[in-house]
C-alpha cells in the first residue's frame, strides 16, 4: 500500500505565482508513486489547474529530458499531452533521470531536469538555478547552470 502525502496532487499559490505537485510516473520497477495504466496517469494529469505556473513532478514528460544511457526515452507521454496541450506551465521541474539532468525551454515551458545525481547516483550534476518573472507573460530564464 502506497501512503500519499496530503501535498500530492495538490497547489499553492505565492506573489501571484502557482505551484502545482505531484509524484506521479509510469510504473518503474516497484518504487512508489508507480501508476499502471495509461488512464491512470491522465486522470492524474488532468487534475493539474490550467492556472499552473510552476509544475513539479518527480519523473518527466515524454522526450524531454528522459532520455536514457541505453537511448530510451523513459518519460510520461501522459504528462507531455497534459502539458503541451493544455496547462502550458512557465516552468515544469522533475527528476527521476538522472541522464537527463539539464534544460530545455520549448517557446512557453522551461523545463529542468533537477537531478543532482548522476545515473551511478553520484552527486555530481550541477545546481540549476532559473529566474521566473513575477509578470506571468515573461518566460522563465536559466541564470546558472555550470556544465
Amino acid at each position: 500500500m502506497v501512503i500519499i502525502p496530503p501535498v500530492a496532487d495538490s497547489s499553492f499559490a505565492s506573489s501571484g505565482i502557482e505551484v502545482y505537485g505531484a509524484p506521479w510516473q509510469p510504473e518503474f520497477c516497484n518504487w512508489a508513486f508507480n501508476l499502471y495504466s495509461e488512464s491512470e496517469l491522465k486522470g492524474k494529469w488532468d487534475l493539474i489547474p490550467n492556472s499552473t505556473d510552476i509544475l513539479i513532478t518527480h519523473g518527466p514528460p515524454r522526450m524531454i529530458l528522459d532520455k536514457t544511457d541505453d537511448g530510451v526515452f523513459t518519460g510520461c507521454a501522459q504528462l507531455r499531452d497534459a502539458i503541451v496541450e493544455r496547462v502550458k506551465p512557465r516552468l515544469h521541474i522533475f527528476g527521476h533521470i538522472h541522464e537527463g539532468h539539464g534544460t530545455h525551454f520549448d517557446g512557453t515551458t522551461m523545463y529542468v531536469n533537477a537531478c543532482t545525481c548522476t545515473s551511478e547516483y553520484q552527486p555530481n550534476n550541477p545546481a540549476i538555478v532559473v529566474d521566473l518573472p513575477l509578470d506571468p507573460t515573461l518566460p522563465a530564464q536559466v541564470v546558472h547552470l555550470q556544465e
